[in-house]
């Protein structure tokens, strides 16, 4: 079985300010990946996804940016996936583009000039997840 990645608690890494009570996760992953009798790639891929997803959240140092992200983030996954459900590394690379774009602004003016930019709608709209038939 391999460790899955839950959306309700990746928000809770990415921005801990709003959950202080939730600073061990992490150690708690790490427990349960060596409780494991053979390491599952996909379950140590997903670590490492979460860990990445950590870093690059961490760049980002202003309040206000932080605030409006976290905003941004809540609505993604609102609009576009389930907070309960679980998922595999490479079922949210839309959430991974998301900081990969977003962790290289420093003030809230950066911020509105990344919106201005014509690349990144075409880039959202590639990597975000689009809704199944069933």
């Amino acid at each position: 079985m391999a460790n899955k990645i839950i959306l309700a608690d990746v928000g809770k890494w990415m921005f801990p300010e709003c959950y202080p009570y939730f600073k061990n996760q992490f150690q708690e992953e790490l427990n349960y990946l060596h409780q494991q009798e053979g390491h599952e790639l996909v379950s140590l891929q997903n670590m490492k996804f979460k860990i990445k997803l950590a870093a690059y959240s961490s760049t980002l140092k202003d309040e206000g940016v932080r605030y409006v992200l976290h905003k941004l983030f809540n609505n993604h996954v609102d609009t576009h996936l389930d907070w309960q459900q679980e998922y595999n590394w490479y079922e949210l690379k839309s959430i991974l583009m998301f900081f990969i774009v977003f962790s290289t602004i420093q003030r809230q003016h950066d911020l509105a000039k990344l919106f201005d930019e014509k690349s990144i709608p075409k880039l959202f709209d590639k990597y975000t997840p689009r809704p199944s038939l069933k």
